[in-house]
Order: C-alpha cells, then structure tokens, then sequence
C-alpha cells in the first residue's frame, strides 16, 4: 500500500533504458552523448557507475549533499574540499538540492579532464560553468563571481597572478562584455563571450584534478546492481544516516602534522612529520589539490602564528587559566584591549575575507553528521564561549571529536560581541568541516542598530575604526547558511520553520549574499524570528484575532514580535513530513535552564548563553549522537566577573 502521505505523482518507476538513455551509441543521438563519448564513457563503465550509484542512495533514488560528498571521497576527493558544495550546485541542473542518477553521471562527465571544450559538450560544460560560480543560485553571474573564475583561471594556467592583476583583468572582462562591475550577466551572455572568445581560458574551469573511471576501476567494487532487488535481511534493516554503508570503508592515511597537548588540553607546539620522519614514511601529495591542503594546514591551521591562531591565543586570554600561562610563555604578548587599532583592523579584515569566502561556498542549508553539539543563542557572552571551549572542544578546533553547529545571535545585549565573533570566524578558518554556524536574526544591520553591537563597535573602536569593523562582520553575516540539517533527520535553525516555504530543496534557492533579508527573503526573515506556540494559546490568539485554524496550515502573525509568525504542531508536522525529518532544533528564546521542548519534544529550544541580560538562566546544548538527542546542562560563569 502507498502512504498517504506520498502522492502518486511522488513514484515513478526507473527502467534500465531510461538509466542508459545517454549512453554513447552510433550515430550520436544528443548532445549528452557527445559530451560522454568526449569523456571516453563507455557503455560499461556507465553501467559500473549506476550499479555505485543505486546501491550508494539505497534505499532513496537520489543523492542527498552528504551521499555525495561520500561519493566523491571514494573517488579521491577530500570530505573537506570546499569546492564539493559549488560541484554538487553545478551537477544538480534541476535546482532539487538533491542528484538524480542522469545528474551524477553527467555532471562526471562535463568535469572529466578528458571532455574537450569546444562543440556540443563545451556548450554543456559552459552550463556546469556558470552554475559552478553562480554562487547565490539566482542565474546570474555578478562582479564577484567573475572575480572568483579569473583568479580560477590564474591557477589553472599555473600563472602567478596578485589581487591586483585579478581585479585588473576581471573588470577587462566585464568590460569585454559591454558590462559595468555592479551589472551581472545571464548564461546566454556567458556562453556568447566563450563562444566568441571574448572571455578565454575557461577550458580549465571545472576540471576533476582525478580522472573518475581511473579511480572507479581501484575502488573497492560494490555488489552487482542485480543483487539489489534480493537484498538480505541485514542490508535492509540497516540504519540509514544520508550516506552509504560501503562508504564508511575509510582508507586511512597519516596525518602530516604531530600535536602535543598541554595540560589545560590544547594543541602547543605541532611539528611537521615530513621533516622529522620523511626518512621512514612518504609524505608525497596524491594529487596537486592535496598538496594545496597540506600547505594550508601548514601555513595556517597549524601555525601559531597564523592570524586565525593569533586571534584564539588573545581572545582566550579572557579565561584566567589560559591567559596565565600564555603569559609566563609568552610575557610581551598583547591582549585584546592593548592591541593597537590599526593592527586590529587589519587582523579582522583578513579574518573576515577568508570566513566570508569560505562561507560564500556553503549552501543555504548545510549538511553535517553527528556526533554534533548544537548549541543556541550566544550574545557576545566571551565567559561562557571560553567555558565551551573547555568542555566541548578542548584540544582545539582542528581535532575535536565532533561537529559543532551554533544557531545564531552571536552579537547584541551581551558586552563582546567583536570577540565572540572574532573566535568564532577563527575556529570556521581553521576547522571548516567541524564548525557550522546558522545567521540569526541579531545579525541583521538593522537589529544591531536598535541593539547593542553597533555601539559597541564604535565605543570600543571609534568613529574610523569602528564602523569599518562592524561592516566587515556583517558582510560575513550576510553569507552565513540560514538552517542546517543533521543526519538527514534533525533540522536545525535559529527561529523555526518558515510559512513561505516548505521544501528544503526550495531554500536552497535563497539568494546568497542577504543584506536585508526582510525585503529579499520573507522565507529567510521567517527562519530567524519565528517562535512556536502551543495549542492552546495558538488557538486562543486566533480567536481573538478572528482567524478560522483550519484555513492557516499552523501558523499566525506573532503578535511578540511584531514580525513574522508562530507555528504550531500542524505546521511542524507538515515541515517534517514534507522533508523526511524527525526533529527542529531552535534557539532564539531565553529559557530557564537553558533548553524546552515543544510539541511533544518533536521541537527543542536551546540558549547558550547563561545570566542572560542580569538574569539568572543556565546554558545548555543538544548533543546529537547514537540516535539520541541528549540534553546537556553547561555549568557557566555566566561573565567574567
């Protein structure tokens, strides 16, 4: 029988003509064939990459973005490549959010380093492109984004090339297209200027630095596509998390760098294998982009001196523990407050340029798995940032033991909002793949203005420097995702749900950047403000407002607020049904001991910040991990008195 839940129209069945429908056949029939038969993809080898794929999604028939980040690794890719999110956004030509099997298997293709770039597959490859650096998703490429596939370009030609000659030579290019820099252009106009080479170079856009049927025929082999219809027992019980089963067949490698913990439990004094043990063991890079990685760890994650490292070292000097012993190591150290103003400006320019461009590649709902902390409201409380740091993620960002995901508020009402954004920024330069960080509805220019961190950026900063600080932090704010989803079960966000948009494939499609998301998103306003209600006062409030419940699918105006709504059971019920979740995890509401569930626990609020605003509330988190969500309860200071 069909649940009632799923509609006829939901179900289709997929023949095995249809799942080869673009394999390579004379004569060519279609320009998709070209492109394969360009990337020398036989029948095959397309029949070993549907027989990956089916078994990959199992029991779904499509990709989710974690499915494909597993793929990809199995494959030769990094789970911490950033450029898998704009690759995922480039293959899933129908804007879904999630892969069909014909967009896997194309997608492939137009990457392959073998595909030739003129013809029929360079008028594909130009599609995957354009999407690859539309990194809003609105089908438009901007100044920016130009910007990003020049100095693409640069890199793919192995031709050193400065900020400055980039700038230089992407304006020379928009100009080449009639274009100002505040102009953005559609597809047409970009594939007419490859097609008449007014804009070359992009034959080394979007290339796999890995050749897919290469590493496809090393892999381990998945069992035959015809054992899947007779699966046994213990495959189709098992506990499906959004990523394939064989894929959890990791293939270990050493790390490049060794670590010594102090006794407080941080990283001190990393030291690079390749210099002590090169002798014993190969370090050699796979691959130019893993080279790429190991000098970042280098010059950056592992660094101590790096300015994602400098920024920890002199923001945890407001914890007296740590602040002692950086002291007695290093006496001439500067603290937050003594650092001279021109070198802080500069500091947070640097720190803010690289959060922003590592945020401006995440979607707008981004996809991690457990174990996860998930942690609420934070308000510029620098004590209890500090207390977490020591209880949840003691030896640092880059090894800690799980994921980390904050639901926003990070500035307004509390006394360090600089700082606590500051350290914040840090961990997401050092541990991308390990700190996620949701906008809330306090990073909004405007809040802030009514609020507290535009003062306090100016009282701290001054008139010159100041503003320039609290602009810097908002255009990273303006990039950050609006919800998150773990496990493919639990949806995370700072207010709720919204009541303009149902599916997360939908909010996928909110543009990125948003400086004032009121106007430019009622879907991404309504996920930072809107509040849960329960039955009662929710029909209550109706009643008083004249309202018939039957007609308003779960949500009314919220009349605390003054903008957006409230939600109640119905609508959660229809959110989670409509994406396959289980759970909502929210913040934005001080509660008493730091956490509350709704609706039968199908929705828990929880707040971080502890004394909120004089008050006398606790700090908790969600530990999300074994199939459990688990309440923990933070004993805090609360500030730094």
């Amino acid at each position: 029988a069909i649940s009632p839940q799923v509609s006829s129209g939901d179900l289709q069945e997929y023949s095995l003509d249809e799942a080869f429908q673009f394999v390579p056949r004379e004569p060519l029939r279609s320009k998709e064939e070209e492109m394969l038969k360009s990337a020398v993809f036989t029948e095959r080898d397309i029949t070993k990459l549907y027989s990956d794929f089916i078994q990959h999604v199992y029991p779904s028939i499509y990709m989710s973005y974690p499915a494909f980040v597993d793929y990809m690794a199995k494959l030769g890719w990094s789970t911490t490549d950033l450029r898998l999110h704009p690759i995922f956004r480039a293959f899933n030509y129908r804007g879904t959010g999630y892969l069909s099997w014909h967009e896997l298997l194309l997608g492939l293709g137009a990457m392959d380093p073998a595909t030739q770039h003129g013809g029929h597959p360079g008028e594909l490859r130009c599609g995957y492109i354009f999407r690859y650096y539309d990194v809003n998703n609105d089908g438009f490429l901007d100044y920016q984004d130009i910007y990003r596939m020049t100095a693409d370009i640069f890199r793919g030609k192995e031709v050193e090339a400065d900020d400055a000659t980039v700038e230089k030579e992407a304006k020379h290019r928009m100009a080449a297209m009639n274009l100002k820099t505040t102009e953005s252009l559609q597809f047409s106009t970009f594939l007419h200027a490859v097609g008449a080479l007014t804009f070359r170079g992009t034959s080394v856009l979007f290339r796999s630095p890995i050749a897919t049927l290469q590493q496809i025929s090393l892999r381990r082999p998945y069992e035959s596509a015809q054992t899947l219809s007779g699966a046994p027992p213990a495959v189709a019980r098992r506990k499906y998390k959004g990523t394939c089963q064989s894929c959890k067949l990791k293939k270990f490698k050493l790390a490049v760098h060794s670590i010594r913990l102090d006794f407080t439990g941080r990283i001190v004094d990393p030291k690079s294998l390749v210099e002590t043990e090169g002798r014993d063991v190969n370090f050699t890079a796979d691959d130019p982009f893993m080279e790429q990685l190991r000098t970042y760890s280098r010059e950056t994650v592992f660094n101590p001196n790096s300015i994602p490292n400098n920024v920890l070292d002199i923001v945890r000097q407001f914890d007296a523990i740590y602040a002692k012993r950086i002291r007695a190591i290093y006496p001439d150290k500067k603290d937050w407050q003594s650092t001279d103003r021109n070198v802080l400006l500069n500091t947070i320019q640097a720190l803010c340029r690289r959060a922003e461009e590592i945020f401006a590649q995440e979607t707008r709902c981004v996809k991690l798995t457990s174990p996860c902390f998930v942690l609420g409201d934070i308000h510029g409380n620098i004590a209890d940032l500090m207390t977490f740091e020591r209880v949840l993620w003691k030896t640092g960002p880059t090894v800690a033991p799980a994921s980390y995901l904050f639901l926003g508020d990070y500035v307004d009402r509390g006394d360090f909002g600089v700082e606590c954004v500051s350290y914040l920024f840090a961990l997401k330069i050092l541990a991308p793949d390990k700190f996620f960080f949701c906008r809330g509805n306090h990073e909004i220019r405007s809040i802030q203005k009514v609020f507290t961190f535009h003062k306090e950026c100016i009282t701290k900063y001054g008139t010159r420097v100041g503003p320039q600080v609290w602009e810097l932090m908002n255009r990273v704010f303006d990039r950050m995702p609006l919800c998150a989803i773990i496990d493919d079960s639990i949806y995370g966000a700072h207010g709720g749900i919204p009541t303009s948009v149902m599916k997360i494939e939908d909010l996928m499609k909110i543009p990125s950047p948003l400086q004032e998301p009121e106007g430019e998103s009622p879907a991404a306003w309504e996920i930072m403000w809107n509040d849960p209600m329960n039955p009662s006062e929710f029909n209550d409030l109706a009643e008083f407002m004249k309202i018939k419940t039957e007609n308003i699918h779960g949500f009314l105006s919220n009349t605390k607020r003054g903008t957006a709504f409230y939600f109640t059971e119905e609508a959660v019920n229809n959110f989670l049904d409509a994406n396959g979740l289980t759970h909502i995890l929210r913040g934005h509401e001080v509660m008493p001991l730091g956490y509350k569930f709704h609706m039968q626990g199908k929705v828990t609020t929880v707040f971080s910040s502890s004394r909120y605003c004089g008050g006398t509330n606790e700090a908790a988190t969600i530990f999300c991990d074994s199939d459990k969500m688990r309440v923990v309860r933070l004993e805090t200071q609360g500030s730094l008195g």
